[in-house]
C-alpha cells in the first residue's frame, strides 16, 4: 500500500479504478515459507499522507481476488478499527475475528463491528478475549448477546513485558487451542 508507483498504475491518480489487475501481486511481492505466502500490505503511515482511497481499492481487489476467484485460504491481519468495515475491503470473507480486551469500551467496538461486519454480509463474527484475567463464562456473559466467543488468551507478564520492549511474544498454549477451534469451524463451510 506504500508503494506509489504500484498504486498509481494499478488504480490509477485522481480517478479510481475500482477493479484494479491484482492475479500477479502474491507472487510478484508475497514471501513464501513453508508453502504459506506472506504479503503485507502496509498501511498509513503518517499524518496528512492523503487519502488511503487508492490503497483500498487495491486491497479489495486483491482480497476479493483471492476469496471469491481464486477461492484461496486467506488470513488477514487488520489494523484495529472499523476502517476495513466502512469501506468494504473485508466483504466477502467467511469470518471475522474480533479481538477484545476485558473492558467495556473494547466490547462495545466489537458490538459495532458486528454490525458493520453484518451489513457487508459477512456470516460469521467471533470474539477472542484477549489479556483475559477471569474464566470463560464469565466473560462471555459480558459480550452482547449473538457475538460468539472462539476462546480466551490469558493476561500474562510475559506477553506485556515482550510488548514493552519491543521482542517476539512468546507462545501461549491457548493460542494452540484458539487455532484449532478455529479450524474445527471455518471447516463447516456448510454451517456458515
Amino acid at each position: 500500500m506504500e508503494n506509489f508507483e504500484l498504486l498509481a498504475e494499478r488504480v490509477g491518480q485522481g480517478i479510481i479504478k475500482l477493479n484494479p489487475f491484482v492475479e500477479d501481486l502474491v507472487e510478484k511481492y508475497g514471501v513464501e515459507k513453508d508453502g504459506i505466502k506472506v504479503l503485507v500490505m502496509g498501511g498509513i503511515r503518517a499524518g496528512g499522507a492523503g487519502c488511503a482511497c487508492p490503497a483500498n481499492a487495491l486491497l479489495r481487489g486483491l482480497l476479493r481476488h483471492l476469496v471469491l476467484e481464486a477461492g484461496e485460504t486467506v488470513i488477514v491481519d487488520l489494523e484495529a478499527g472499523v476502517e476495513h468495515l466502512g469501506r468494504a475491503t473485508a466483504q466477502g470473507v467467511d469470518a471475522l475475528l474480533v479481538v477484545v480486551d476485558p473492558d467495556c469500551r473494547s466490547i462495545s467496538a466489537a458490538e459495532h463491528m458486528e454490525k458493520l461486519a453484518r451489513q457487508i454480509g459477512i456470516p460469521r463474527i467471533l470474539i477472542v478475549g484477549n489479556k483475559i484475567e477471569e474464566d470463560e463464562r464469565e466473560f462471555a456473559q459480558r459480550l452482547p448477546r449473538g457475538l460468539p466467543l472462539l476462546g480466551l488468551l490469558p493476561f500474562s507478564l510475559a506477553v506485556a513485558e515482550a510488548g514493552r520492549k519491543g521482542r517476539p511474544v512468546p507462545q501461549v498454549p491457548e493460542t494452540e487451542k484458539l487455532w484449532r477451534r478455529l479450524e474445527e469451524l471455518l471447516g463447516e463451510k456448510q454451517a456458515l
